[in-house]
């Protein structure tokens, strides 16, 4: 079969045309917004304004540094690429985690992410029963929103005090109460029961104890029963006596080289536990790479949330059926019951700490009769064994001199209200970034609007020269916009006390150092 070969010829106004569109300008395709500006620029002959052009290359910086974000997420992303390209081809890629693994891993992080998101929404759904009963806001405050805050604010704390003075009332009341019914059973009953441990103590060793101190839990520590044993304390007390005489004829020099090589056999025993311990993370982040011998996560239990999980729990245990309920007066009489078991611990702690000073008392005149049984037997009364002190940190203290009338002063702004504790606050907390948009105008000599990072270095330099006696600052700008904080940050720095003076337009805020 012959091929049929189909021809286009061009006529001599088309050529034309191709060779005027070819000798054109080329344009690229990040230009379109410019060249639909020039064209809009060429049919409306109106005057452009400064304003305009400021925003025109504003927008344009803008586009620009787009554009060079994605250049540079794209070269990134392919220099990753041929990294992983080359590693495959030299065969020194890390083999992927086994399926195993991967399913598990899926596993936790759909987990995580459903209870999350679940969280997210129970928020939400808590924020919007919050919002409609006036008790937040979830959305932008206005003006009419926040007066009406401020009077519910005023309404309820007024509610809350008189509820306050209620409840102590009551509460007094029913301590009163307490003390009048049972106060003095359950004094005998504590006494009995600190006679019947100093009983047992001369049953077993001839020896009484002492009666732990208020600040160690006083007497409440025999009720529970985590006093020494008799016979855990004499042995205790035999080995007192052994390492006294073995130290007797040595001098102060001595037990002091003594004490100085237990401690650094204490040391060497924790640097080499340390050591053991490297190794062993050392050893576990070598399996670890391998996906054949990953034995996985395994978090340790904590110490510190064990108490937090057990209140928690028994919150859930006490208050889950009642939550479910609608009954208003069963709460009610749960909460007089937990409240009825606090007024009550309170009155058997201040019990037993009378109990503790007068079994104080009868223990002095009973240690004092056995030590003169031990006189006539002619045996020796056990002496005391030194506690350990507890070394205490070194507190450093202000040296703060004021005036007499100074101080009224003070007391006296004070309970007007004028002078206010801040809070601490560091530089830190004013958070915020740069105005990488305004170097440009610098650049120019221009002026540009700082923003909160700038901010930062800017209020350093006055809080230098604060304290280098320039005592005047003035803040302005808009509601919300960190005055109150950066005055914190200033006084918490120099260490200046803040004091507000209220003007009908406007309000100020002046500092006065604290003079030592």
């Amino acid at each position: 079969m012959s091929s049929v070969h189909l021809v286009k010829v061009k006529t001599a106004e088309e050529e034309e045309e191709t060779e005027n569109t070819q000798e054109g300008p080329v344009h690229n395709w990040w230009d379109e917004d410019v060249l639909e500006e020039e064209l809009g620029e060429k049919d409306d002959e109106e005057p452009e304004t400064e304003e305009m052009i400021q925003t025109r290359l504003m927008a344009s910086l803008i586009q620009a540094h787009e554009r060079s974000r994605q250049v540079i997420r794209q070269i990134t992303h392919n220099k990753q690429k041929r990294e992983l390209w080359e590693k495959d081809l030299t065969g020194t890629l890390n083999p992927p985690a086994r399926l195993e693994i991967r399913e598990r891993a899926a596993k936790i992080i759909q987990t995580v992410c459903r209870a999350y998101f679940e969280i997210k929404r129970k928020k939400k759904l808590e924020c919007k029963q919050d919002e409609l009963l006036d008790i937040r806001l979830c959305g932008k405050a206005n003006d009419a929103h926040m007066n009406k805050t401020a009077e519910l604010k005023q309404l309820t704390s007024e509610k809350r005090k008189n509820f306050e003075k209620q409840w102590q009332e009551s509460r007094e009341k029913l301590k009163q109460d307490f003390i009048n019914r049972r106060g003095d059973d359950l004094a005998e009953d504590y006494r009995d029961l600190v006679r019947e441990w100093l009983r047992k103590w001369f049953d077993d060793i001839q020896y009484f104890y002492d009666i732990p101190n208020d600040d160690e839990g006083g007497s409440i520590l025999i009720m529970k029963e985590e006093t020494p044993e008799p016979t855990e304390w004499w042995e205790t007390y035999k080995t007192y006596l052994e390492e006294k005489k073995a130290n007797k004829n040595k001098s102060s020099y001595q037990l002091k080289q003594a004490k100085l090589q237990e401690k650094q056999e204490e040391m060497m025993r924790k640097r080499e536990e340390l050591i053991k311990k490297k190794i062993e993370a050392e050893l576990m982040a070598k399996i670890m790479k391998n996906p054949t011998m990953h034995p996985g996560f395994t978090y340790p239990e904590s110490k510190k949330t064990e108490h937090i999980l057990e209140v928690i729990e028994q919150y859930r245990n006490n208050w889950d059926e009642l939550d479910k309920s609608e009954a208003l007066e069963v709460k009610k009489l749960f909460v007089i019951d937990v409240d009825k078991n606090n007024v009550y611990a309170d009155v058997k702690l201040g019990i037993m700490r009378t109990v503790d000073e007068d079994m104080r008392q009868e223990l002095k005149v009973l240690k004092k009769a056995l030590k003169k049984d031990y006189e006539n037997n002619g045996e020796k009364f056990p002496e005391p064994m030194k506690k350990a002190k507890k070394r205490q940190k070194k507190k450093n203290k202000v040296k703060a001199k004021m005036s007499e009338s100074i101080a009224e002063k003070m007391e006296d702004l004070a309970f007007k209200g004028i002078l206010k504790e801040y809070p601490p606050t560091q530089l830190g907390d004013f958070l915020g970034d740069h105005n990488y948009v305004g170097d440009d105008q610098r650049f120019n000599l221009k002026r540009a609007l700082q923003f909160c990072g700038e901010a930062r270095s800017i209020w350093w330099e006055r809080c230098r020269e604060v304290t280098h006696g320039y005592h005047k600052v003035l803040l302005v700008g808009p509601r919300h916009s960190g005055k109150t904080l950066l005055v914190h940050i200033l006084a918490t720095i120099t260490v200046f006390l803040i004091y507000k003076r209220v003007v009908p337009t406007e309000g100020t805020v002046q500092m006065s150092k604290f003079e030592p």
